[in-house]
């Protein structure tokens, strides 16, 4: 009896799939530019369309919306700050990797000042997913140092002290 052998090959992309990728990309890097310079308000789809030399229904394809755009763009800044953040091992002592934690959220904002600004200075009321996921590594790390028995308040409350006192 036949039986069709086992691949653990990936599918091949089509020449369509790279240039509908290629074209996500080009989006991607045109707003990102438009929120560096202009923040949302600078953020239009006529504008988008104009710099990356597609038509709208062409994003609406790609991305759904403006703000789902733009969200796409926060998380893709979010992706890079969770990396250096998990770079390099953090210490065993909850409060030790706290502040570890801080030392490297300084450098990334340091380092990357345009992304800084995209994640953490958004006038938006929701978070973008990655940035929930974020803050809830933060308030995971808060819990760590309650599991101690080294805070002396909630969790939730400690967290957002915290994610304030990074702030300003």
């Amino acid at each position: 009896r036949y039986r069709t052998p086992v691949t653990t090959a990936l599918p091949r992309r089509t020449p369509r799939d790279r240039a509908a990728a290629l074209t996500q990309r080009r989006i991607l890097a045109v707003v990102e530019r438009l929120l560096e310079a202009g923040g949302e308000d600078a953020v239009s789809i006529r504008e988008v369309c104009v710099r990356a030399r597609v038509t709208p229904p062409t994003i609406y394809h790609h991305f759904g919306s403006k703000d789902a755009l733009v969200d796409c763009v926060i998380d893709r800044c979010f992706a890079g700050f969770d990396r250096s953040m998990t770079a390099h091992r953090m210490p065993d002592d909850p409060v030790e990797a706290l502040r570890a934690g801080f030392d490297r959220y300084v450098a990334y904002g340091l380092k990357h000042p345009s992304h800084y600004r995209l994640i953490f200075r958004r006038r938006r009321e929701r978070p973008t997913a990655a940035g929930a996921a974020s803050y809830e590594r933060l308030r995971a790390a808060v819990a760590r140092i309650a599991e101690a028995g080294r805070l002396r308040t909630s969790v939730d409350e400690g967290a957002f002290a915290f994610w304030s006192t990074a702030h300003g």
